[in-house]
């Protein structure tokens, strides 16, 4: 058995315990496959994106804008008021969050 392969015995005692399958909202991948992606990054200490295809299917390009965004709120999250939410009106938690992202923008 390869890193990350749940064999038969094992899955027949773990599948009862999951979701039903087609319940799921957006994209869908095989409860197995995910779970064997699971162990196998465990297993080998790998990063999720070095995972190979056939548990993920990692897509560098959408990993990047990921980190992109991510990254963004990052920045946003060191202003304390907005990490806070210290502004409870929506449009002046709306204004304060322009103007940090202005002021990030401006300081790249």
């Amino acid at each position: 058995m390869r890193d990350g392969e749940i064999s038969d015995a094992a899955w027949a005692v773990i599948a009862p315990l999951l979701p039903p399958v087609g319940r799921a909202r957006g994209r869908w991948r095989d409860h197995r496959q995910v779970l064997e992606g699971i162990v196998c990054k465990f297993r080998t200490g790998v990063p999720w994106r070095d995972l190979p295809e056939q548990f993920c299917g990692f897509d560098k390009a959408v990993y990047r804008r990921r980190n992109v965004v991510e990254r963004c709120f990052h920045r946003l999250k060191q202003w304390r008021g907005i990490a806070t939410r210290y502004e409870k009106h929506p449009a002046r938690y709306q204004a304060v969050i322009t103007l940090a992202s202005t002021l990030i923008w401006l300081a790249q």
